[in-house]
């Protein structure tokens, strides 16, 4: 049978052996189970005959699996009395009149005074371990199956196996698999009963010399029941730690002579490739599956070399594998993209008429030779598209209109000749700047009533005007005389005499009660200046100049720290000849080349136009990657969330690929008439709007109130219509920001712990949609829309804000 049957399904009947342990000690028990698949048995074979070993028949069970294949399962225990190598012979099976028999196994018998004793110093008990490598000799990359055999007295009750944490230098090796408890073997050593268990792993050195695995630590859990003199019997846990001494392997260096093509394959392989699009368009692209099957260095390979030019080699990924990963036989499988390189005059034939071979080269360390696989060519048709000499035409595109449901679309919508200009990406706070114009009619409203009381309180009164004519005519030039009766007249008329005005009085009693032909001489000047002074402080004459004109402080300039916002309708003419390129590219059906031109024209998405990520998820789907399509329309809606063509298309990839998507109602696409930001806008205006009509109120006190009543409940009826519409628009980022959304690149297993060792890992489809939560090196941790969690690699998803980009 080839090497790479078991990748496919086996012809029945066929029968299958194996051991549950292949390393012993003389007198320990495992079990021979031996299938036959497919076919019920004319008779149960005979046990085989083994030299010093004890086979004996313990049971047969039928079984049927979910695909309703019979498999007949024998059950022979195994007991081997003498150290050595033994191989079990084919076991002769009929069914149906047809001889079957299964293939032979090989067990090696150790002698246990090899095995390392450890003490637990408990009740003088031993545990026995020892190392079982297949080889220690290796080829650099080479792996090995290596077994950890523990023997525990039965007396000492283990509670709980540990898993062995070994110290690696110069190798690398897969976490140990634990030993399943309903397979524990039975030996007896020096009379004393134990338990035996099989911790398994693969090893591969590094580089050429000495690689080291251990020492290694291990932690038991031993279970003793005591008695307690004043609460009885009790049951406690003792931890015990036990150190394993190392295991030293050398790694030699690849002979000379190695091919052009080899790349570090160690083992025993086949190679296959197959193609299921056979004919296709000279711009269609597709899909060939190469297996790698065998045993080897089956996770470290790289896939089958093309060879020929005439083919490109668009994308090439490799379907990860499960639990099987840490075994050294099996089958690996690529998934690659190919497209035809044709010569580009127009309308010139096609000389391709197949997939040229595959070339894989390996190094077989049991011959210690280079080995080098070829399959064989794989025919295919391919069609020329016809295109008028010296231009491209369009691709036939299927005519889908804007706004059709997903549910009834055929294709997707069709490219963007002319992309518009872009808009600020990944954008979710509210300019500062709109809120200064609201801001500051409030200003103004609560500024006229203000300016209403400092008017009021700096009005002068009638006598004011009276005081300053008085206080003007003191300071006119006069003779002493007329000075003193001025000054007594005001202090008559406007104050209330005090010391210092009774002065003034009686200074001029002295000299204006006098004849007239008495010279009574000149006020000196400080004198006159001290009383008029005197006279303004007494009679509290404040002169309080009012401006009356309101001037509004200049605003400071805001920096804008987004991209300049155009008119959305305007084309860009500043790129004109890059995107004439990308269009050229896409009519061409040169979609990789499309993508490649956007890119390096802008190497950022977060600063990307929203068309032109939407022609990036046109030429993505093109070439039949629908994780990188679904990317780039999420994109696209995160610039412009009213981009419908966008969210057309990706309601249709969804659809059609059965990938997981927010739910959205029906009533909730007409709230994508526009955009998250126009009812952000609409809810502050609302808020302003209801400050600005209660300042109106309270402060202005208008004539009419009625109206303005009315008004009053209108804002808090649009404001929490506008929050509504943000609460529910779809594909927003309220409730789960730009960089915590992601898009799943290819089909990826979901698994609940960050590993691969989960036999039946959930699925998450191609171009779902993902929340993450936390990541954790090469693990991402994600939440889908229907409520499932758990971890994906990292390199399997792709990040809606790409580089943690910061949303503001």
């Amino acid at each position: 049978m080839p090497l790479l049957a078991y990748a496919q399904d086996h012809p029945a009947p066929y029968a299958e052996a194996a051991l549950t342990s292949d390393h012993l000690i003389p007198g320990e028990q495992t079990s021979l189970v031996i299938q036959l698949r497919g076919a019920q048995p004319d008779f149960r074979p005979a046990p085989p005959a083994v030299p010093n070993t004890a086979v004996n028949f313990v049971r047969s069970v039928t079984q049927i699996d979910t695909q309703r294949q019979l498999t007949q399962v024998f059950q022979y225990r195994l007991t081997s009395a003498k150290p050595g190598t033994y191989t079990i012979p084919p076991v002769a099976m009929s069914a149906g009149g047809k001889q079957l028999q299964s293939p032979p196994v090989t067990f090696h018998v150790h002698d246990p005074a090899n095995l390392v004793s450890l003490p637990t110093g408990l009740s003088g008990h031993n545990i026995l371990a020892g190392w079982f490598p297949a080889k220690t000799n290796l080829y650099q990359g080479e792996q090995c199956p290596l077994v950890l055999k523990l023997y525990v007295p039965e007396q000492l009750r283990l509670a709980s196996w540990g898993l062995p944490d070994p110290k690696k230098e110069n190798c690398l090796a897969w976490r140990f698999s634990m030993p399943p408890l309903h397979q524990l073997g039975q030996a007896t050593v020096n009379g004393i009963p134990h338990l035996s268990a099989s911790y398994e792993t693969t090893l591969s050195g590094i580089k050429p010399g000495t690689a080291t695995l251990g020492p290694t630590q291990l932690r038991l859990v031993i279970r003793q029941r005591t008695i307690d003199p004043r609460l009885g019997p009790r049951i406690s846990d003792i931890p015990l730690e036990l150190t394993l001494p190392p295991v030293k392997f050398t790694v030699l260096p690849f002979p000379e002579g190695a091919p052009a093509g080899f790349q570090g394959a160690v083992g025993q392989f086949q190679i296959r490739a197959e193609c299921s699009k056979l004919t296709l368009n000279d711009t269609d692209t597709t899909e060939v599956i190469l297996q790698v099957g065998g045993t080897g260095n089956l996770e470290n390979i790289q896939p089958p070399q093309l060879t020929g030019s005439d083919w490109k080699v668009i994308d090439t990924s490799k379907i990860t594998r499960g639990e099987e990963r840490r075994f050294i036989s099996g089958v690996v499988t690529y998934r690659q993209l190919l497209r035809p390189d044709l010569d580009p005059t127009p309308n010139t034939p096609s000389s391709i008429v197949s997939i040229p071979p595959y070339s894989f080269s390996y190094f077989d360390p049991d011959d210690k030779a280079y080995h080098t696989l070829t399959t064989t060519d794989i025919p295919v048709n391919i069609i020329p598209t016809a295109k008028p000499n010296g231009a491209s035409t369009d691709q036939p595109e299927i005519n889908e209109k804007v706004g059709s449901a997903p549910d009834d679309m055929r294709g997707i919508l069709g490219f963007i000749d002319k992309p518009t200009a872009p808009r600020p990406a990944f954008t979710t706070r509210h300019s500062l700047f709109y809120h200064l114009f609201p801001a500051l009619v409030c200003l103004i409203i609560v500024a006229i009533p203000i300016r209403r009381k400092i008017k009021a309180a700096s009005a002068s009164h009638p006598d004011d005007q009276k005081k300053k004519e008085a206080l003007k005519n003191l300071s006119e030039p006069a003779d002493t005389r007329t000075f003193y009766r001025r000054a007594g007249r005001f202090i008559d008329q406007w104050l209330h005499p005090n010391q210092e005005l009774e002065t003034i009085l009686s200074e001029r009693d002295k000299l204006c009660f006098l004849p007239d032909d008495i010279d009574v001489g000149d006020i000196a000047p400080d004198r006159k200046k001290e009383i008029i002074a005197l006279l303004k402080r007494c009679s509290r004459i404040t002169l309080i100049l009012l401006s009356t004109i309101l001037t509004t402080p200049d605003l400071p300039a805001q920096e804008n720290h987004q991209s300049p916002i155009t008119n959305h309708n305007s084309p860009i003419t500043n790129h004109k000849s890059q995107i004439t390129s990308a269009r050229d590219a896409w009519k061409a059906g040169q979609y990789q080349q499309a993508i490649d031109i956007y890119q390096k024209e802008y190497p950022n998405p977060a600063e990307t136009p929203a068309d032109v990520l939407y022609n990036i998820g046109n030429c993505h789907y093109r070439l039949d990657q629908f994780g990188h399509a679904a990317l780039a329309w999420r994109r696209a809606l995160a610039v412009a969330p009213d981009h419908q063509k966008a969210r057309q298309n990706l309601r249709y990839l969804e659809l059609e690929q059965g990938a997981f998507s927010v739910n959205i109602a029906t009533w909730q696409n007409y709230l994508t008439l526009t955009t998250p930001q126009v009812y952000k806008t609409l809810f502050y205006t609302s808020l302003w709007m209801l400050l600005i009509i209660s300042l109106i109120l309270i402060l202005l006190r208008p004539r009419h109130k009625v109206p303005w009543i009315i008004l009053l409940f209108l804002p808090p009826i649009a404001a929490t219509l506008a929050a509504l519409g943000v609460y529910y628009f779809p594909d927003s980022d309220f409730h789960t920001p730009f960089d915590a959304q992601a898009v799943s690149l290819k089909k990826s297993p979901l698994y609940t712990e960050a590993h691969r060792q989960e036999k039946d890992p959930g699925g998450i489809p191609e171009a779902s949609y993902l929340k993450v939560v936390a990541v954790r090196g090469p693990w991402t941790n994600v939440e889908t829309p229907d409520g499932q969690s758990g971890w994906v690699a990292s390199e399997n998803i792709g990040m809606v804000a790409p580089d943690s980009t910061q949303i503001e």
